[in-house]
């Protein structure tokens, strides 16, 4: 029966999938049923999807009037294009192929390891393509497109998914066209189109209709089927319930009870008469008609025992009838309303009489009574009371705080109206989510823990409905298990009714529970109690407590403030507010208020005793001889203990309590319990409180020894035959391994990592000592010897071959770049030959060529491409620092900040930073000063003082006068003693008699003070910091403030970031790629495409940073290829070959193609050459108003006229003759005023066909067109 299920759902979901066309179903589901002619078959193989998925803008057109030939031609150029159309596979491989050819692939680029399914050849479902199919690959893709970027891969491989996605896009724009195509059914067409010999030349559009015609014939195929498969299985289904009930009749006879439905029972009617019970037992009689009952016995029925309410027609005649009288679903309280009320006699079962109290209440049963009016709904007879349902949704709401479920609770009404005025409510009480809500007719044989019971009618007519049924009213009574609450009018309820709720109410008035309000009791405070008599009453206890404060301790040890709640106990989002932490008394009570508010007195309440002996409750600071008693003497309680013994055997320790509990029957000891822990063997004592209840004994004994030998501490009442032992497992495993399992666990395979000899290999490997290794498991290289003689590349888990070898070895053919020829070792052997050209990326001679910084270039003649970019210098650069310092890092990048220990330093103290990072400011006071002026800021700050210009006072050792400066260190000179040497002319004044010095202290050198003050003032162009004129010893001392602290010059050279000029470079060759790509024919694409692909691989390779030689050089290719986008734009124009020729200008042109093509350097006199080739063609073809190949195409459509319509006049100028094409009139050129056109079809000599227009061989009207227009076919 499964596999007939199966096997419709299976025919049915595929006539589904064909009827949504979607997309091109696979070809087998045609070819099984013989819908495709055989020979279609032999042609299009096992895919649809290349005949039929032709772009619809390359569908030709509806034409009409095609002669024989035309028509032929026309076909023929379909076939020609649709064999050049490559599936999207194809484009898989051929993208994927060149990319991991490309020497520069890199291999940790993982994500080329994805080699999608061709879209077309995934045999998934019916469809061999679908728009689905199409939409997941292009999510994949998006997917890695997205990883791809975010991980940092090269530009190339995600090019090659932009790629990939571009064309999936296509594909699927193609499919979606196709499918939306409107072509109606022609079926003499069909007919015609089935014999055509050759497939490939059936029009795009009369594919579709073929397609089509084979989806109707296999779908009404699919259907015969299904309907073939809809009749064996119902003669199967006929057969499988024969057989089911055979089966059903063995089982239920060996069964002593069989349950089912009187419905049931009729329908399975032949099964019950064989089966023949004696004994036959109907539950809920009362809610069967007894012909059902009847209709459902066999003849060897011999007893009938029904269960349910009285039957009074079958009582009446006197059938014998048992009443149960034992219930195991309501407390005893519940019980009795309807004990002896309803059922004369109902007996407890003890399972009922150890229900827990209703939390939060002082009665498990309660009706509260009211007077407030019922209201009669305008659109139904039903009725509702809003009293009522405000206060049951308030209440529920109160039990749902005490922790109580939703579906613990359910509220009962008597009418439907009621019901749905409950449910409207609801809304506004998110916590009643779960909390059923329905009519007590529809709850008959259900219960829950807790019923809150709404009676509605409440009236001055005392009417109060169905509810004197005693049936209903025993229904809505014994639904509760655990506690029962009705709110009802019970002055209306027993003023006319029966004696039904006359008896219930002595009930309750027997058991407390009938009054106008509903005693709640407080969880957390016990002794709380709070009186509800409508939902406004509700608010006093709105958080499911009382009114008292929580007085919860918080985590931050401060006590909870907020009024009693049920919610959050563990107050893990409450707030602290912060009170006073002050002790105020010398009993160090803390304050009471917030830490801004003055304490005051201390206000803690105390129970003082003052004179007359009482007890009373006063703030802290009120003495004993302060308080006035304010105990009522005759509400004064018994002062002595109480003397009774408790159940537990404990003596009460409160004081006499004669109406509080005086059997001590809710009384809880909280003395500490005398029994023994449970299930404890040792007689250990419990260490709980008396009234709670005695856990499993928890005490941990001696270590006991398990099966397994390990000891273990256990629990007293623990077995140890149930442990399982959690220590490591000490057994040996046949490796010599110890078992790393745990000890109660089966010893698994040794997973302890050895290192092993591969025996095909002879390798190591680290693997686990389990394992058994092979060749497919080294990861190490390969170190055979392959058959071409060179060591294998790959890893060794991989198969040597030859194919992947990439050792350069001699070509006999040479280099375009004039070297040695080499070819990679897998080429060599290949039949292929190979040009000078691809020659060149092998070409790995050292290029030698003098880089601009003066170093020899290292590279090779490929990676240099011939010298045209050379690479990059990885010389040691050796510049000067700014600081001075020598630049240690390669020549070509930028010399970076210095990382030598800083040079810097005042008379305080030296900078501890690293030379290129800013110096900490000195916060000492400055030392400048003299007797004339004193600097009042800081040593780092620029100076306040002026520089005195006054002669220093002091002298030489020599006895001489000091040649400084006031205030400044006094050179060593003197200007008598070493005359010859401070006399030496070196900035301009130093000969003056009144010439004065300054002393440098890094070089110690003396300079005369104002040629020094000029020399500093001037900007280098160089970044550096100062030297002296006589050395080059840095010039870094305080001295230097003369003219200002730390002067500097500001950056000016190399300002442009690598990355804005990687930018700037692709912008530029997208620019002239744009231009010259719309006009280019397919050649010129090509070209310009390699161009730039090479010079993007040189961009990649290069993207962390580019010299300034890189930079030049690579815009000095650009400007090459700027150049070449201009020729090719110029090749694109029509009559491009003819125009030069006619001018003399195809030297000029071969020799820009030569330098443009050339391998060579590009110059500066390259491109003014070429660019004046360039201007002088442009000007030319311009004169002669030539067009470009697109522009041509669209004049050519525009007209709408057949070949041969379009002539030149003798200055080459193009023009038209409309009509039958043959000239009738001489005319002018409008261009140059030439003579064109000519007389009765004749066409002028001077004038010609232009055949570059639409590719015409003959004029439209000439002899040729003529004879052939009149041709016969003869045999």
């Amino acid at each position: 029966m499964a596999d007939l299920t199966s096997k419709i759902e299976r025919k049915q979901e595929r006539l589904e999938l064909t009827k949504k066309n979607e997309g091109i179903l696979w070809m087998n589901y045609l070819v099984d049923r013989n819908i495709i002619p055989s020979g279609f078959l032999g042609v299009l193989r096992t895919s649809l999807v290349e005949w039929l998925l032709v772009p619809p803008e390359e569908w030709p057109e509806e034409e009409e009037g095609l002669d024989d030939e035309a028509q032929q031609l026309h076909e023929q150029e379909n076939l020609e294009e649709s064999h050049t159309e490559n599936g999207v596979s194809e484009l898989y491989y051929t993208l994927l192929d060149e990319l991991l050819e490309d020497d520069r692939y890199d291999e940790t680029d993982h994500y080329l390891d994805f080699r999608p399914a061709p879209i077309f050849y995934v045999r998934e479902d019916i469809y061999e393509i679908s728009l689905e199919k199409l939409d997941n690959q292009l999510k994949e893709v998006e997917g890695i497109l997205e990883d791809l970027k975010d991980g940092g891969y090269s530009d190339r491989n995600i090019w090659f998914f932009e790629t990939l996605y571009d064309d999936l896009t296509y594909q699927k724009k193609c499919l979606k066209t196709c499918l939306r195509q409107v072509i109606p059914y022609d079926e003499e067409r069909v007919e015609k189109l089935v014999t055509e010999p050759d497939v490939w030349r059936i029009d795009p559009r009369d594919r579709w209709l073929l397609y089509k015609h084979w989806l109707s014939l296999l779908q009404a195929a699919l259907l015969e089927d299904l309907i073939q498969a809809g009749e064996d299985f119902t003669e199967e289904t006929s057969f499988y319930e024969e057989v089911r009930h055979m089966s059903d009749l063995r089982i239920l006879r060996e069964r002593h009870v069989v349950g089912m439905t009187t419905t049931g029972a009729a329908r399975l009617q032949p099964l019950l008469q064989a089966l023949r019970p004696t004994i036959v037992i109907v539950e809920e009689a009362a809610e069967v008609l007894e012909s059902h009952i009847v209709a459902s016995l066999t003849k060897d029925c011999q007893h009938l025992i029904l269960i349910g309410y009285n039957i009074p027609r079958m009582l009446n005649n006197g059938m014998h009838c048992k009443v149960l009288q034992l219930q195991h679903r309501m407390r005893p309280e519940i019980a009795e309303l309807i004990t002896p009320t309803i059922y004369p006699v109902l007996m407890n079962h003890s399972s009922v009489e150890t229900y827990p109290d209703v939390k939060g209440m002082l009665k498990n049963v309660f009706f509260v009574k009211h007077n407030k009016p019922e209201a009669q709904d305008g659109e139904s007879s039903s009725h509702s009371n809003r009293h009522e349902a405000e206060f049951l949704l308030a209440l529920c709401q109160y039990l749902i705080l005490q922790g109580y479920d939703g579906e613990d609770i359910t509220i009962l009404t008597t009418y439907s109206g009621q019901m749905f005025y409950l449910r409207e409510k609801r809304s506004k009480h998110l916590m009643l989510h779960k909390v059923r809500m329905t009519v007590v007719d529809n709850f008959q044989g259900e219960e829950n823990k807790i019923i809150l019971l709404s009676l509605v009618r409440s009236n001055k007519d005392a009417s109060i409905g169905f509810l004197k049924t005693p049936n209903r009213v025993c229904v809505a009574l014994s639904r509760a298990r655990e506690g029962l609450y009705i709110i009802g009018n019970m002055d209306n309820l027993t003023e006319r009714s029966s004696s039904v709720w006359g008896e219930i109410k002595e009930t309750l008035v027997k058991q407390e529970a009938l009054g106008t309000h509903l005693t709640l009791r407080c969880q957390n405070h016990p002794d709380q109690v709070t009186l509800v008599a409508s939902h406004e009453d509700f608010k006093q206890v709105k958080e499911g407590g009382c009114k008292l404060p929580c007085m919860a301790l918080l985590k931050c040890g401060h006590t909870c403030k907020s009024v009693c709640h049920r919610k959050d106990l563990e107050h893990e989002n409450k707030k602290c507010l912060e009170p006073c932490e002050r002790i105020l008394c010398a009993l160090e009570h803390n304050c009471k208020k917030m830490c801004w508010e003055e304490c005051g007195p201390c206000s803690y309440l105390l129970l003082k005793t003052p004179p007359c002996g009482h007890e009373a409750t006063v703030q802290c600071h009120v003495t004993s001889d302060n308080i006035v008693c304010e105990v009522d003497p005759l509400k004064f309680g018994c002062p002595f203990k109480c003397e009774d013994r408790l159940m537990c055997g404990h003596a009460c320790d409160k004081t006499c309590h004669p109406l509080e509990d005086p059997e001590h029957l809710e009384f809880q000891c909280k003395k500490k319990c005398a029994r023994l822990n449970k299930d404890c063997s040792l007689a250990h004592e419990c260490r709980l409180l008396c009234y709670q209840e005695c856990a499993d004994c928890s005490v941990i004994l001696e270590p006991q020894t398990l099966t397994c030998g390990h000891s273990h501490k256990l629990k007293c009442s623990q077995d140890p035959a149930t442990v399982k032992c959690a220590f490591k497992c000490n057994r040996t495993l046949p490796c010599g391994h110890p078992c790393a399992s745990l000890c109660h666990k089966a010893c698994a395979p040794c997973v302890q990592k050895v290192t092993k000899v591969i025996p095909d290999c002879g390798h190591k490997v680290n693997i686990w000592c389990s394992a058994e290794v092979s060749r497919e498991d080294c990861t190490k290289f390969c170190e055979r010897i392959m058959e071409c003689g060179h060591k294998c590349p790959d890893k060794c888990f991989l198969e040597c071959s030859v194919s992947r070898c990439n050792v350069l070895v001699p070509c006999d053919v040479q280099a375009a770049c004039g070297h040695a020829g080499n070819i990679l070792c897998r080429l060599a052997k290949s039949e292929l030959a190979i040009t000078p050209l691809e020659l060149l990326q092998y070409c790995e001679v050292p290029c030698g060529a003098a880089l601009e910084c003066g170093h020899t270039c290292h590279g090779s003649c490929r990676a240099c491409l011939q010298g045209r970019i050379h690479a990059r210098c990885k010389e040691k650069c050796g510049k000067t620092l700014i600081c001075g310092h020598s630049c240690g890092t390669a020549c070509a990048n930028d010399c970076p900040p210095c990382r030598r220990k800083c040079k810097f330093r005042c008379a305080h103290s030296r900078c501890p930073k690293k030379c290129g990072e800013p110096c900490v400011p000195c916060k000492e006071p400055c030392p400048w000063k003299c007797k004339h002026f004193k600097c009042k800021k800081r040593c780092s700050d620029m100076c306040d003082r002026p520089p005195c210009s006054e002669p220093c006072k002091k002298d030489l050792q020599c006895g001489h006068p000091c040649i400084g400066f006031c205030g400044e260190p006094c050179p060593p000179l003197c200007r008598v003693c070493d005359k010859e040497v401070v006399t030496v002319v070196f900035l301009g004044q130093e000969d003056e008699l009144d010439a004065r010095f300054v002393y440098l202290e890094d070089c110690h050198h003396v300079v005369e003070a104002q040629g020094l003050e000029t020399w500093l003032g001037q900007s280098d162009g160089e970044i550096a910091m100062k030297v002296s004129g006589s050395s080059v010893t840095l010039i870094d001392k305080e001295s230097l403030k003369l003219l200002s602290k730390n002067k500097r010059n500001n950056l000016s050279s190399h300002d442009a970031e690598t990355l804005g000029i990687q930018i700037q470079i692709l912008e530029q060759l997208e620019d002239a790629f744009v231009s010259a790509a719309r006009v280019s024919n397919d050649s010129g694409k090509k070209k310009m495409i390699k161009f730039v692909d090479q010079l993007i691989q040189v961009i990649i390779e290069r993207d962390d940073y580019l010299s300034q030689q890189e930079v030049k050089e690579i815009n000095i290719e650009l400007q090459r290829f700027h150049r070449l986008s201009q020729m090719i734009t110029i090749e694109s124009l029509y009559s491009f070959q003819t125009t030069i020729k006619q001018h003399g200008k195809m030297q000029d042109y071969e020799e820009a193609n030569k330098v443009l093509d050339s391998i060579k350097k590009y110059t500066g006199d390259k491109d003014d050459r070429v660019n004046q080739i360039i201007r002088d063609l442009q000007s030319i073809l311009r004169n002669s108003l030539e067009f470009h190949e697109n522009e041509r195409k669209e004049i050519v459509k525009a007209m709408g006229l057949k070949q041969g319509h379009w002539f030149k006049c003798p200055n080459g100028h193009i023009y038209v003759i409309t009509e039958c094409g043959g000239a009738m009139e001489v005319g002018k050129c409008n261009e140059c005023g030439a003579a064109i056109g000519g007389t009765q079809h004749r066409l002028l000599d001077t004038n010609e066909l232009a055949r570059e227009m639409d590719n015409a061989t003959n004029a439209a009207w000439s002899d040729t067109t003529n004879i052939e227009n009149y041709a016969l076919d003869v045999e």
